[in-house]
């Protein structure tokens, strides 16, 4: 498995170098300094969560499968693979486009302001993360690891291909295919692309599920993120969009029910009391701990009904903070344990709940 990658990603090397000689031939402008960001935008990084989305691919198959197509004969079920693979990319990718939380990873691949085969290599850190949901059922319908690995490989494979930026029209392909022409018009700014051509692979879902645009060439070819600033420096280039939208978000003013306070005032309290009882007999860097968590909930807590929505967020992570430092000094036990694992939960469902509009807003891209 490890040489087909090392193989594919050799040959990906190869296929770059002669589509710039043929932008040379054709005296096209060569971007080189976004050709490099495109490959380097942390592939080393990306490779290591890529391996979290196989290990829980790996975990559900193991412990959840039916095992639908265990009995099918085996062509039968690396064709309905691919097919099911394509389907599920189908909608991870229109997904990623309609809900902010995701558009924030998947925005780094379009931020790309040159169409070319390095576009496809372009991707957030994080981008195999949110795509373990989405394929996810192919492991409980009982499609094996292997088959999902070498599946997806393929299809990554092929969709490089659409992001070449020679070829102007693919013949027959148009009709089966995303081809570079319908992904163009995918990665074009111009207002009527806008959400077209999810399709990884198959041209099909596109045109069954209404979002399929045909290429206008009288249009100019304009890619790339509106209001978003170059960046060859890997980690600003992967955390900015979400810095930034964060940071337009934190000005909100959310107005919290008194009802909210009293739960989450309840849940400090009960804080409190497990450290008047046991402060005579914990470890001081325990008590500090427990201290620091009660005084800055308290604080926060107090300033709430009306709070911007950063105040929420520093909640969140102070708690997480101060639980991960407890159990890494190997100082808690079960009864704090799930209270701050309660109050946690507290947090990010004042998050959810308030926050929602910021993680699941739309976008026009």
């Amino acid at each position: 498995m490890k040489t087909f990658y090392f193989l594919g990603t050799c040959l990906l090397l190869l296929l770059i170098s002669v589509e710039l000689i043929f932008f040379k031939l054709e005296n096209k402008e060569i971007p080189w300094r976004e050709i490099a960001t495109n490959l380097n935008t942390g592939q080393i990084v990306l490779w290591i969560f890529r391996s979290l989305e196989i290990i829980a691919f790996v975990f559900i198959y193991r412990h959840m499968s039916f095992d639908l197509v265990g009995n099918l004969p085996i062509w039968l079920i690396w064709l309905s693979g691919f097919i099911l693979w394509d389907f599920c990319f189908y909608w991870l990718h229109r997904l990623h486009h309609k809900y902010k939380i995701f558009w924030l990873i998947h925005q780094v691949h379009h931020q790309g302001e040159y169409f070319n085969l390095s576009l496809g290599v372009r991707n957030s850190w994080y981008s195999s993360l949110t795509s373990i949901p989405f394929f996810l059922p192919m492991a409980l319908i009982g499609y094996s690891p292997e088959s999902f690995i070498i599946i997806g490989a393929l299809h990554y494979f092929i969709q490089f291909y659409n992001h070449n930026g020679i070829v102007r029209q693919s013949g027959f392909l148009e009709y089966i295919m995303i081809t570079p022409s319908h992904h163009r018009v995918h990665h074009g700014r111009a207002e009527i692309y806008h959400n077209k051509n999810f399709g990884g692979t198959f041209v099909w879902w596109d045109k069954l599920f209404g979002t399929f645009q045909p290429e206008d060439r009288s249009l100019p070819e304009q890619y790339g993120v509106p209001g978003y600033s170059d960046h060859t420096d890997i980690i600003a280039l992967n955390h900015d969009p979400a810095f930034k939208s964060t940071l337009n978000a934190q000005g909100e003013m959310v107005s919290i029910p008194g009802w909210v306070i009293f739960a989450g005032s309840m849940l400090l309290f009960f804080h409190l009391l497990y450290f008047i009882y046991f402060e005579k007999t914990l470890d001081g860097v325990y008590l500090a701990h427990l201290f620091f968590t009660i005084a800055i909930g308290t604080i926060l807590l107090s300033r709430m009904p009306h709070v911007p929505l950063n105040r929420l967020n520093l909640n969140l992570i102070i708690s997480i903070c101060v639980f991960g430092l407890l159990r890494i000094c190997n100082t808690v036990d079960f009864t704090l344990s799930a209270l701050i694992l309660m109050y946690i939960i507290f947090c990010i469902s004042l998050m959810i709940r308030f926050n929602y509009r910021w993680i699941l807003s739309g976008t026009k891209n």
